[in-house]
């Protein structure tokens, strides 16, 4: 068994501006990666909020 743990998070720490909206920090191949990871899982866990 293997599991795979991918997580982005900014130099600063922070996912959002003060107003809450959403940073993107990663790019269009590192979405299109992820996709491919998950595709071939048995299953997908995910947090709060995502």
């Amino acid at each position: 068994m293997h599991v795979v743990v991918n997580a982005a998070m900014s130099a600063d720490g922070k996912l959002a501006t003060r107003r809450r909206e959403q940073l993107r920090i990663s790019g269009p191949e590192d979405f299109d990666r992820v996709d491919r990871m998950r595709a071939a899982a048995d299953g997908v866990m995910v947090g709060v909020g995502t």
